[in-house]
C-alpha cells in the first residue's frame, strides 16, 4: 500500500508539472470562461426557457465536455512521459509488482483530475454567479446542493476516456498516435448515440431479427456513455422541467460505472502483459 501511495503522489506531481497538460487544462478554463459568459448573453437576450436545466443540468456537460479531452490527455501522459524517459524500465526493474505500479498511476491520475474538477468548479460557479447571479437566484440552493452529485458522475465519465487512453497508451508506443486512437474512440462512442447510425443499424437488425424499430435504435444508442449522460443530465434530479422520457439516474450511473470496471480492467491486463518499456 506504501508503495502505491508513492508512485500515486509522483504521478501527481508529474502531471502538475508537465507542459502539455498545463497547456490543456488552460485551454479548458479559457472554454469554461466562454460557456458562462455564453449563458450571460443567452439568459440576457430571454433565449433561455428552461433556467433549471440551463443552469442544474448544464454544469454536468460543462465538466464532462471539455473534460473527456482532459482525460485522454492525462492518460496518453501518463503511460508516454515514463516511456520516453525510462522511468517505467527503472519502476519494473524494482522489487515491484506491475499491478502497483499500474494502481499507483490510475489512483495519481484520479486524484489529479479530482483536483482539476475542483478548480473548474469553482472557477465556473463564481463566474456563473458573478454574471448571471440575479437571473438564477431562486436556483443557487439546488444548484448548490446538486454539485457533489455533478462531480462523482462527471469523474466517473472522465475516468472512462482516461482509462481508455492509457490502455490505448499502454499497446501504442507513438505518444501521437496514442493519441489520436484515444480521441478516434472518443468520437466514435459519440457516433454510437447519432441517430442516423442507430437508425440505419436498427433497419438493418429489424430485417433479421422483426421487432420495435424504435427500441432497436434506443437499445443501440444506449451503448454510448454519451447517451447515459444525456439520460444523467435530463434526469428528473438534474432537470425536473424536462419533458421528455429517460431512465432513472441509478440505471446510468451503474452503466458507467461498468463501463469504467471494464477500461480499468483493461489497463491491468494491457500492462502486466505487455513489454511497455
Amino acid at each position: 500500500m506504501r508503495n502505491v501511495s508513492i508512485i500515486a503522489r509522483k504521478e501527481f506531481r508529474d502531471l502538475l508539472s508537465n507542459r502539455i497538460v498545463i497547456v490543456t487544462m488552460a485551454v479548458y478554463l479559457l472554454l469554461i470562461a466562454y460557456s458562462v459568459y455564453g449563458f450571460y448573453v443567452d439568459a440576457s437576450s430571454n433565449k433561455i426557457v428552461n433556467f433549471y436545466g440551463a443552469t442544474v443540468g448544464h454544469i454536468l456537460y460543462v465538466l464532462t465536455d471539455y473534460g473527456a479531452i482532459l482525460g485522454i490527455v492525462i492518460g496518453v501522459v501518463s503511460i508516454s512521459k515514463e516511456r520516453s524517459n525510462s522511468a517505467l524500465n527503472v519502476l519494473i526493474s524494482k522489487p515491484l509488482y506491475r499491478d502497483t505500479i499500474i494502481n499507483g498511476k490510475l489512483i495519481g491520475s484520479a486524484l489529479f483530475l479530482a483536483a482539476m474538477f475542483c478548480l473548474v468548479i469553482a472557477f465556473y460557479t463564481s463566474g456563473l454567479f458573478l454574471l448571471c447571479g440575479n437571473m438564477i437566484s431562486t436556483l443557487i440552493f439546488d444548484y448548490l446542493i446538486r454539485l457533489p452529485v455533478a462531480f462523482l458522475v462527471s469523474l466517473i465519465y472522465v475516468m472512462f476516456y482516461l482509462s481508455i487512453a492509457m490502455f490505448v497508451s499502454i499497446i501504442i508506443k507513438d505518444q501521437a498516435f496514442a493519441t489520436i486512437m484515444s480521441v478516434i474512440v472518443w468520437a466514435l462512442m459519440g457516433f454510437i448515440r447519432n441517430a442516423s447510425f442507430a437508425d440505419n443499424l436498427a433497419a438493418i437488425i429489424v430485417k433479421i431479427f422483426p421487432g420495435n424499430v424504435q427500441g432497436y435504435t434506443n437499445f443501440i444508442a444506449g451503448f454510448s456513455p454519451e447517451t447515459m449522460r444525456f439520460w444523467i443530465s435530463n434526469s428528473n434530479f438534474f432537470d425536473p422541467e424536462f419533458y421528455g422520457s429517460v431512465p432513472p439516474i441509478e440505471t446510468a450511473v451503474f452503466r458507467l460505472l461498468v463501463y469504467l470496471v471494464v477500461a480499468i480492467v483493461a489497463c491491468y491486463i494491457g500492462f502486466v502483459r505487455s513489454d511497455v518499456r
